[in-house]
């Protein structure tokens, strides 16, 4: 096997890949929420006099070529600047919308390119902040988008997105302090239920997961009109409280009614995916993944929860991931045939890339495929410096257990850091 290098790649605002497929929810699914909110209907794409955009090379950064195509008439059509700067914003926003809802790299870096078209030297307006800043979220990098929302907050501290944004990305690093002043700096002009589910998602792993359950519960039995998108989101949110309060089936239900809303949730997937792993529940995500509801209905669950999130996956890296590991701990599902190694080259290509953020692949790839809890351990702890949401706290969790067994000399003190991690936040987690 390959030497693998475990260093931490620099990130450029060049290009963007479905490797992030379970982008934190906090990362890809505020985003998308957000923009789903304000712009319910999307237009159709636009004409635009901007300089040809930089769309990224398919073979390079598009895992699964089956994207719509978009067209866009460089020409201005004697409009003036204004109104060109307004078609070339609209165009930006579907494609925005169409690729955090459908998880589309392509869509997203077209839509970079048009940003691009906005100096830093000129004025540049705050909606064009805030989608650089979904965008940069959506690659993981925290720091940039960062940087755009306090560029929109200084001016306006009171636009609700961009501090609906900062928070997911403040949980997404675990700040749960930061993330909560934004959530509650939105409580009296933001819509009530995005707030409550913002709040729910800070204070519910700080021991109120109880207290944020009825309250989600509520709100889903006062709005039974509520958006999908909104009604996703609350149910995603309940389906983590559930599984830190010790309730997996629970959670697992939770998570089927979300699937039910979108199917290809990266986040929900993963999460699903993984409680599922957990569980050593392989009957029951073996059908997940063959597009076969029959098992559900064998272990009690509602066939029609989840068939309508079965079947349909679009083919990424994430669902290949999970797919090998179910093969390998569990031969007798019907799913893909000898895997693993497909899964090590896919990696492997993907590390000779700078913008690609394979660690977390990596720690799962030796943690269920390949079982090496050394490197396994290597690359949950190189995840956990970028990204430390709970997932990424169980992941690194495993791992260090893992290799406590074969008496890793820094497995301890790993489980010991991360206690002491989990503690100052004062959070309570039974996975954990």
């Amino acid at each position: 096997m390959s030497l693998l290098t475990l260093v931490r790649k620099s990130r450029g605002m060049t290009s963007i890949s479905n490797v992030r497929y379970p982008a934190r929810r906090t990362c890809a699914g505020v985003a998308g929420l957000m923009l789903a909110l304000v712009y319910v209907n999307p237009v159709s794409a636009m004409s635009t006099n901007a300089a040809q955009p930089y769309i990224p090379e398919p073979d390079e950064v598009v895992l699964v070529r089956d994207y719509p195509v978009f067209q866009a008439h460089i020409a201005s059509n004697g409009k003036t600047n204004d109104e060109q700067e307004e078609q070339r914003l609209r165009f930006i926003r579907t494609l925005i919308s169409h690729g955090l809802q459908k998880a589309d790299s392509q869509s997203l870096g077209y839509a970079q390119g048009l940003l691009n078209s906005w100096s830093e030297t000129s004025g540049i307006p705050i909606e064009v902040r805030l989608f650089r800043a979904m965008i940069a979220q959506q690659q993981h990098q925290f720091e940039y988008a960062l940087e755009e929302l306090a560029h929109i907050l200084k001016l306006q501290p009171t636009h609700s997105q961009a501090r609906f944004i900062r928070a997911s990305i403040y949980l997404a690093r675990g700040n749960y302090a930061e993330a909560e002043k934004d959530c509650r700096a939105v409580a009296l002009f933001a819509d009530p239920v995005m707030t409550a589910n913002c709040l729910a998602q800070v204070l519910g792993p700080r021991g109120q997961a109880g207290q944020m359950l009825q309250k989600l519960t509520t709100l889903l039995e006062l709005n039974p009109d509520m958006q999908p998108e909104v009604r996703r989101e609350l149910l995603t949110t309940m389906a983590d409280l559930h599984l830190i309060s010790g309730d997996p089936d629970l959670a697992q239900s939770a998570y089927e009614d979300a699937l039910a809303i979108s199917p290809d949730h990266p986040y929900l997937v993963a999460q699903y995916s993984e409680l599922l792993l957990q569980q050593q529940a392989y009957g029951q995500i073996g059908s997940f993944f063959a597009g076969s509801d029959s098992d559900s209905a064998a272990h009690n669950r509602s066939p029609e929860k989840i068939s309508t999130s079965t079947g349909s996956f679009k083919n990424t890296l994430a669902t290949r991931v999970y797919q090998a590991a179910l093969e390998k701990m569990d031969a007798s599902q019907d799913v893909m045939s000898d895997s693993g190694p497909g899964i090590y080259d896919e990696l492997t290509r993907l590390d000779r890339r700078d913008d690609a953020d394979t660690e977390k692949w990596w720690a799962l790839y030796y943690l269920y495929i390949d079982s090496e809890p050394t490197k396994a351990l290597a690359y949950a702890k190189l995840n956990w410096e970028n990204q430390k949401s709970l997932p990424d706290a169980r992941l690194l969790k495993q791992a260090a257990e893992n290799a406590v067994t074969i008496e890793h000399l820094h497995a301890r003190e790993t489980l010991s850091v991360l206690s002491d991690w989990l503690n100052t936040r004062g959070i309570v987690d039974q996975t954990l």
